[in-house]
């Protein structure tokens, strides 16, 4: 690999970063805050953001073998809504990277995060010359703003290309192919849980926006037979011999006469010298007292002068009371009612 020193300051061949010993510089409650602060930072900021959450994680677990005796990164992951591979990735890379690295001037404008993500990930025998490469030698003719970029290690280290691999032409083939992909368990795990940021990943977007139209149609049929269910139901209580205007008007006697001796407890209750101390908090009664005095004389002015015997008193409620009945006879509306029915 060439090491054509780029403006800047030449970076001395560096040895394989030694492990980083662990400074509780933070509590555990420190470092959940900092990171969920990075991570409103992270559209601006990725670079510093991941080395940065790389380095608190560096400070409880030493990432490198990956012990967390105490199952702090776990819990900071759980509190961060950041995936724990997540975490553990930049940790790792984080305690990869020489202070030597981190004080070149180039730094952080050689490359992406996931530059420095590939060569942390490399085996350690060529860590320190690809450090020195993207540091100090150009990037490819094609790169975009004369950045390194990640194939751009993948293919001097040998590796499968991100890109490599040439779509097949027609839909079948293409379908033929995603099916594979997908019977990979190993490679599907990976993809899925490919979270930034407690996000879900591409694969999982795609996934659900594919599946959305089906999901709202089952949504939708699922609706319909409620409704319909729901239909069937009242259109069958309302023919019901029992559900009569008699005996609906009863138990809606019942059900006011329980309420008016509820209203007497409270009258009492609200009595007592303690309550009335809290006259502030018992003035707030009064609005609720005056909206339920307005719609029993609303109720009273329906009600006829006199009681006018009825001679059948088997008639089923009319269409035109089916609110009443939906609100003070329905079993989905009136839990009460029914206790009332079993009494009887």
């Amino acid at each position: 690999m060439s090491n054509t020193t780029s403006p800047g300051r030449k970076l001395r061949p560096v040895a394989v970063a030694e492990p980083l010993p662990l400074q509780l510089e933070m509590t555990e409650d420190q470092a959940v805050e900092r990171i969920l602060e990075l991570d409103r930072r992270e559209e601006t900021t990725v670079f510093d953001v991941a080395l940065e959450t790389g380095d608190i994680v560096c400070q409880f677990v030493r990432a490198d073998d990956a012990i967390d005796p105490k199952g702090t990164l776990a819990r900071i992951a759980e509190r961060t809504n950041k995936a724990l591979s997540t975490l553990k990735t930049r940790g790792l890379v984080a305690e990869r990277i020489p202070s030597e690295v981190r004080a070149h001037p180039n730094f952080r404008s050689c490359g992406s995060w996931t530059v420095f993500e590939e060569i942390g990930l490399s085996e350690a025998s060529k860590r320190a010359e690809l450090f020195d490469m993207v540091l100090n030698s150009p990037a490819p003719a094609d790169a975009r703003n004369g950045r390194w970029r990640v194939n751009d290690i993948r293919a001097l280290m040998g590796r499968t290309l991100a890109t490599n691999w040439v779509a097949p032409a027609t839909e079948e083939e293409r379908k033929a192919t995603l099916i594979a992909l997908l019977a990979d368990s190993a490679l599907l795990k990976d993809v899925v849980n490919d979270r930034q940021d407690g996000a879900a990943s591409v694969a999982e977007r795609a996934f659900f926006e594919a599946r959305a139209e089906y999901v709202v149609e089952m949504h939708e049929q699922y609706l319909n037979g409620r409704e319909t269910a729901r239909r069937i139901t009242e259109e069958s209580a309302l023919g019901m011999p029992s559900m009569t205007n008699i005996s609906f008007l009863g138990r809606a006697t019942r059900r006011i006469e329980r309420d008016g001796q509820s209203y007497i407890d409270l009258a009492e209750a609200l009595a007592s010298p303690m309550l009335q101390q809290q006259r502030h908090w018992l003035a707030e009664i009064g609005p609720a007292l005056d909206f339920l005095e307005g719609a029993i004389a609303r109720v009273r002015a329906t009600l006829p002068d006199a009681p006018v015997p009825e001679d059948d008193d088997s008639m089923t409620i009319d269409a035109e009371a089916r609110r009443a009945v939906e609100r003070f006879a329905l079993p989905s509306f009136n839990y009460d009612l029914e206790d009332d029915d079993e009494e009887d």
